[in-house]
């Protein structure tokens, strides 16, 4: 019984509170592609979009073992926007064209068969680092998550400065 309760402290730790910001897992989960897409395009960011699975135990595995933390850490606040696609839902979600769609085409439109699959994207949806799939070892995909964040910041800050360059 006490481990029990032990467990759903940490996890209202993890997910409600405790100094993680607005971004915190609990509001990762992500339906319209096109709002998140104006946002990224707001701030000039990157997109970390996690593709998952309602029964998957490596996205959680990911989202508590690595995301969480970045999250609480505030030091990717100002470098990627983080959000989680679910690709099994039975819901309309709108895609980065503002098309209302099924989970399972945009999934299907960035090849992906395994969950977690994370992707980073420039603020218009388009690939911009190697995908990082999987999340059986923490520390490589922390490692590999630290250097495609970096990359992709570069990525997106560089062109939005050409972008204001050319006009």
């Amino acid at each position: 019984m006490r481990n029990r309760i032990r467990i759903v402290a940490v996890a209202i730790l993890l997910f409600v509170g405790a100094g993680v910001s607005a971004d915190s897992p609990g509001s990762l989960k992500v339906q319209n592609l096109s709002e998140l897409s104006s946002a990224a395009i707001e701030k000039s960011l990157p997109i970390l979009l996690i593709m998952s699975a309602s029964d998957c135990k490596y996205c959680e595995l990911l989202k508590d073992e690595i995301i969480a933390p970045m999250l609480k850490s505030g030091l990717y606040q100002e470098k990627v926007i983080i959000r989680e696609f679910m690709i099994d839902g039975d819901v309309t979600v709108t895609d980065f064209d503002q098309t209302k769609t099924d989970p399972r085409k945009v999934s299907s439109r960035y090849d992906v068969v395994v969950t977690p699959t994370i992707l980073f994207l420039d603020p218009y949806g388009f690939q911009i680092e190697d995908r990082i799939v999987g999340a059986g070892n923490v520390e490589f995909a922390s490692h590999y998550i630290d250097k495609s964040v970096d990359s992709a910041f570069q990525s997106v800050r560089k062109s939005t400065y050409l972008s204001s360059q050319q006009n």
